[in-house]
This record gives C-alpha cells, sequence and structure tokens, in this order.
C-alpha cells in the first residue's frame, strides 16, 4: 500500500494466510480496510479499519474514510509548512540580530 498509494482490503484476516490472523480472531474482527492518507503525493500515514464477521464496508463508507484521509493529508501538509515557515523566521530573525 505504501508504494502503490492504493486502498487494501482484507476479506478475512482471521485466515492463516494473513500475517496477524491470531490477533484477528482473538480480538474478534475479520475484515480490514487500509486507506493512505498522502502528503505531497506520498504516503504519510495508513488509516487501518475493521470490521466484525459480516460487517464487511460498503462503497459509501470507503468513500467517507477516503475523504477523511485526504483532508488528514492536507492537515499534515499545512502543519508541516507551518513548521518551516516559523523555522525560517527564526532563522531570519537571528541574520537580523547579527547585521
Amino acid at each position: 500500500m505504501i508504494r502503490t498509494g492504493k486502498n487494501a482490503y482484507i476479506e478475512d484476516a482471521q485466515s492463516p494466510d494473513y500475517v496477524d490472523h491470531v490477533i484477528a480472531r482473538d480480538v474478534g474482527f475479520r475484515h480490514m480496510l487500509g486507506v493512505p492518507t498522502r502528503v505531497g503525493g506520498t504516503v504519510w500515514v495508513i488509516i487501518v479499519l475493521t470490521f466484525k464477521s459480516g460487517k464487511k464496508p460498503g462503497p459509501a463508507y470507503v468513500a467517507m474514510v477516503e475523504t477523511f484521509a485526504g483532508q488528514a493529508g492536507i492537515g499534515i501538509g499545512n502543519a508541516s509548512l507551518f513548521a518551516q515557515t516559523q523555522a525560517a523566521r527564526v532563522r531570519e530573525q537571528a541574520s537580523a540580530q547579527i547585521l
């Protein structure tokens, strides 16, 4: 998912083929949905949701999570820009004091 930037859906997380199937069984979820959050075109974080047996997410739910992931990416990007701007301002103030 990090390489492709696409959603990932696991139909049966309790299947022995899935690496964390014991956790899925113990916690009681079967379906998993992973939605990447991008910042500047790069996958920054992945939102992972789990669903109990028989509770497969529908297209409207997936679209809602994709929207949330997109908004989170915008927020992370804005916070990063703000931090960069603040750092530049501190550097400029330090330079002004020297001159």
